[in-house]
């Protein structure tokens, strides 16, 4: 890292920096200081300059900086600036009367998170000391003096960057550019009280932020289109502020579009996962299109914890444009609406009937899909339509010869649509089935992605209807059966109700110890082996496992299902996978 300089140029630099996390975690001034001392020796010896710089305040309750750690920083700020190290220069960023005040770290214009400096207050208050610094490398006397602060920037011209060697004027305090006061939308970025771009139309969405290092980034694409150029979220989700961004163009309310929001520049430095300050996150929490909103609310928000994208689909408008409710397309029981019809449909011919229970989430359209016997597909492309959600199901009865032994039954579903949160997501379920008659066990499927999924139907003619081959009809095997097993996630790191792990263990625990149990990881087969999903970020995103148990005696449990997400971006310790 040392060698990548001029020795013969005088202008090489090597800045030492030292932070509060260090005295935070019980290192003393003295202590932080010996370290420094050596940092300086081995730069001088590999032909650097060096400069040390003091460290700034701190004052967030997240992070609990005590009096005794402030009286630490102020110790090693003294000490740095007596300079018994030899340094060629001290940086002083602490005695800026802005950035080195107190009250500083509160002043969110200032500070992101009452630690990290704003990217616009380094360019207007520190660059300009670490220039005067560089400035003075024909001189051996440390550049430490308070005069080397830059001249305050006004509200009114807080993008301008001050000469450096300015006495301090007198001290003009940038508005911030948050709020802390909870449910308050402050303006912010490239779209400030302004709309981006032109149109018939206006699309707003609501975003926060977690913010580490620079603000997150995100484009939006409107049916595939950029729309806009790159917008800038200043708004912190930590402190309950959220912004819009405001965008127009020509996108008729009167038709469905498909509204993306695309995360750009993740990061993360190690520490305190979703934590302003230490990881940059995206939450987008609803899109509104003239007035209609769609998505969700703002506490139960897509979370975007790497680069990628959410998309939010909007629906066309039946409504008063002043109705700022979008129309109810879900059909769903409780919603105000008349319940959906529960269909009864039959495919196929022949002497044996399977039946399935078939119902869905509605969202956008119904859920579409096709079912297949022993690998060939029977009737055509079906819909759902009764509503999951309260407790209906459509029945479909499958016709055909499908003769002895066991029968493999895929159900594919087609047309996944996801518009942002549980609300707004259309999904499929296999409620059940039977076949002649009898109960077919662990035939319940749950179907959240476009996909297939299988179940078996076992040996026809046993009258079993349970697969256990043990004659005993499916009332009396459910009579005799145990519990389901439990399952859950072994380290759940999901916030706000959500079921994320980075290693993808899960635990699951029998309800009669001894029990043998049977797991199904998304569409695969059934097996005793316990499902292993990769870390090497190929298995990432969302998975479904389904896992039951039988007994000594053949009787079979229910099923016990968890949907979860595997992100190995951060693991369970909140470290950030490169």
């Amino acid at each position: 890292m040392l060698k990548d300089f001029d020795p013969n140029s005088g202008t090489n630099w090597l800045v030492v920096q030292a932070g509060t996390n260090d005295l935070a975690q019980g290192a003393t001034a003295s202590v932080l200081y010996t370290g420094v001392q050596k940092l300086v020796q081995d730069g001088h010896a590999q032909g650097f300059k060096v400069a040390v710089a003091t460290v700034l305040p701190r004052s967030d309750a997240v992070f609990a900086w005590s009096s005794a750690d402030e009286s630490a920083r102020l110790a090693y700020n003294d000490t740095v600036r007596a300079n018994s190290a030899g340094a060629d220069a001290i940086a002083d960023i602490a005695a800026s009367p802005i950035m080195g005040s107190a009250a500083a770290p509160a002043n969110a214009a200032l500070y992101l998170d009452g630690l990290h400096p704003t990217a616009s207050a380094v360019q207007a208050y520190l660059e300009p000391i670490y220039a005067a610094v560089f400035s003075s490398s024909a001189s051996s006397v440390p550049a430490s003096q308070p005069s080397e602060a830059p001249a305050p920037v006004s509200s009114t011209h807080s993008d301008t960057t001050p000469a450096a060697g300015n006495a301090p004027a007198e001290v003009t305090t940038p508005a911030p550019a948050h709020t802390s006061d909870p449910g308050i939308t402050p303006a912010a970025g490239s779209t400030s009280g302004t709309d981006v771009g032109s149109g018939n139309n206006t699309l707003v969405v609501h975003v926060s932020g977690d913010h580490y290092q620079g603000d997150p980034q995100l484009q939006i694409y409107v049916d595939g289109k950029a729309v806009g150029g790159t917008q800038t979220v200043t708004a912190v989700h930590g402190l309950n502020q959220w912004q819009d961004i405001a965008l127009k163009g020509d996108f008729s309310p009167n038709s469905p579009h498909a509204v993306e929001v695309r995360f750009l520049n993740d990061a993360y430095d190690g520490s305190g996962q979703f934590s302003e300050g230490h990881d940059r996150n995206l939450y987008v929490s609803s899109v509104s299109l003239d007035g209609h909103s769609f998505g969700t609310s703002e506490a139960d928000p897509a979370v975007l914890l790497q680069n990628g994208g959410v998309t939010i689909a909007t629906t066309a408008a039946t409504v008063a444009p002043d109705n700022t409710s979008p129309p109810d397309t879900s059909a769903a029981a409780g919603t105000g609406g008349t319940a959906p019809a529960v269909s009864a449909t039959t495919i196929g011919a022949g002497e044996n009937q399977l039946v399935l229970q078939i119902s869905q989430d509605a969202y956008n359209g119904d859920a579409q899909y096709t079912i297949s016997v022993d690998g060939h597909q029977i009737g055509g492309v079906q819909t759902a339509h009764a509503a999951h959600a309260a407790g209906q199901s459509d029945t479909l009865t499958v016709k055909g010869d499908f003769g002895p032994g066991d029968h493999a039954v895929s159900v594919s579903f087609l047309n996944d649509f996801y518009g942002g949160s549980a609300s707004t997501d259309r999904n499929l379920y296999v409620d059940g089935a039977s076949y002649d008659g009898m109960t077919v066990a662990h035939s319940s499927l749950s179907l959240p992605n476009t996909g297939s999924q299988q179940f078996t139907v076992p040996g026809a003619g046993t009258g079993t209807g349970t697969g256990t081959g043990s004659g005993t009809s499916g009332a009396a095997t459910a009579a005799a059966a145990p519990s389901a097993p439990t399952v859950a996630l072994t380290h759940d790191t999901g916030t706000g109700g959500t079921h994320a792990t980075s290693d993808g263990l899960v635990t699951y625990a029998p309800s009669v110890s001894g029990d043998t149990l049977h797991y199904k990881l998304d569409n695969g087969a059934v097996t005793t082996t316990t499902p292993v999903l990769a870390t090497d970020g190929s298995a990432d995103g969302q998975h479904t496992v389904t896992v039951y148990e039988t007994d000594a005696a053949g009787h079979t449990s229910a099923d016990a299902s968890l949907v979860f997400s595997l992100d190995t971006h951060h693991d369970s310790s909140g470290f950030h996978m490169a």
